[in-house]
Formats: structure tokens, sequence, C-alpha cells
């Protein structure tokens, strides 16, 4: 699968963090770098190359439930905005003599409620492999969910079960502290990759559809000499030293306060 990442796994058994910080890490289950190459790729790669005849309604199945892992690890997308995507918001997008898979979010369907513009880092493989499951799926009008499940072709296809059955299959179901992985996890993954990748936390919180606090709060471990190491590397003009006298100087009233 091209559009598969290399995965390194930034979990280092650090406990310097709050209470809260790692009551969310506990919720947030992922996956190991060996889990990921060994167990969920090859899994997921013999999922829809099967030699073996298929019911209409199965190769469906396993190919939406492909498509789903390849948005989330990919583009950062939350699995509720992805039940709300519709084809004609995937689409090719020429720049600088590259064409590049494009995502329009609209207000009503990013969390935030604002629009986001999500461009897949693959070129145009991201989009050949939605006009493939376009074949497959039970509805392909360009107006239609991708992942639409009814007559009326407005209910998105809930995924919550098949992706447990197949995790539990893939001996994928629970990560080392027990926590229940999802689609969600996917998309933990992801953003983890992408700092270790060196990749700066504003356009990750950018590409996430979150702010940078919580890129900040929750994921980064990056202690702050090597932002310290980065800035001096990378910027030509350094700020002036504060001069000793300033620092001992007394403090200003601020407005409203009795000198």
């Amino acid at each position: 699968i091209p559009l598969y990442p290399t995965i390194k796994h930034p979990y280092i058994g650090d406990h310097s963090k709050d209470a809260r910080h790692q009551l969310n890490r506990r919720r947030r289950a992922t996956f190991t770098k060996e889990e990921y190459s060994h167990k969920l790729l090859p899994a997921i790669n013999g999922l829809c190359n099967r030699t073996a005849p298929l019911a209409p309604y199965k190769k469906r199945a396993h190919e939406a439930l492909r498509l789903a892992i390849l948005m989330i690890a990919n583009t950062l997308l939350r699995p509720q905005e992805m039940y709300w995507l519709r084809y004609e918001q995937v689409q090719l997008v020429p720049e600088r003599g590259e064409i590049y898979t494009v995502i329009y979010l609209s207000a009503q369907q990013a969390k935030t409620k604002r629009r986001r513009t999500i461009i897949c880092p693959n070129g145009n493989a991201m989009y050949e492999y939605v006009q493939r499951f376009r074949k497959y799926a039970k509805w392909s009008d360009p107006t239609d969910l991708i992942f639409a499940s009814e007559r009326t072709r407005t209910k998105p296809r809930d995924l919550t079960y098949q992706v447990r059955t197949r995790f539990k299959e893939w001996d994928l179901l629970e990560d080392m502290e027990g926590n229940r992985r999802s689609l969600y996890s996917l998309r933990h993954f992801a953003i983890e990759r992408l700092l270790i990748e060196n990749v700066p936390p504003t356009a990750i919180a950018k590409l996430a559809g979150t702010s940078l606090a919580m890129i900040s709060r929750f994921y980064d471990d990056t202690d702050a000499w090597m932002y310290l190491k980065q800035f001096h590397g990378h910027r030509k003009n350094f700020p002036r030293p504060v001069p000793d006298e300033m620092l001992d100087a007394p403090m200003l009233p601020t407005k409203g306060t009795r000198s």
C-alpha cells in the first residue's frame, strides 16, 4: 500500500507529565512500530487481496474498512468527519507541476465548525483509491456520502463493529496498557508520526483541525532544549539579550492598582 507511512513509536515511558496528561495518554490507544509493520499492514493487505471470491456486500465492507484506515492515517480526519465526506469534496488540484489530492471540509462537517482544506502528502494516490472504492460502493453519485449505508444516501456507514471484529482477529484489539483501539487510534498515531518526522506542530495542528495547545499538551514530548537548538539553527537575526539593569528594575504598577 503506497499510502502507508513508516511508523516510529514515540512513547518511551515518560512520567514527567501531570496526572491529567497521563490519564489522556491512557485513553489514547495507538500502535507500536512492530504491531503496525508485522500485524496491521499485512492484515489489511490480505483483507483486499484475497483470491477467493467474495459477495458484493462483503467486498464493499472490506474496501470501506481499508479506505477508512487509509484516510485517517494519511489525512488526520476524525471518524465523524470522515463519515460525512462526499465524493465531490475529494478533488485533484495541480500545484507547481504536481497533482495533489485535496479534501475540502465545510464548517458543518468539521468538529471545530471551521472550514478545512486537507492536502494529502502522496500526490493523487488518495484520489485514485477513492475512485477505486467508488466502483465497489453501493452509492457513487458525486453528491453521495462516501460511506453511505442506506437508500436515502444520507446516513453514514458505522464501521465500529467491523473495526473491533477485525482488530480482534488480528490480535490488535487492545494495546499494551489494555486500552481498546478504534479508528480514532490511527489519528493519534498519525499525529505522533508527524512529530517524530520533525513536522512543525503548527502545521500538524492545521492539518488535524485542532489547536496548537492540544498538540503540545497531549502529543508533543519534545524537550524544550531541542526546540532551542532548532531556533538557533534556523533563525538568522537573534533577539538582543535583556540587560541586567532591566531585570533588576522594579515592576511598574499595573492599571487599577494603587501605588
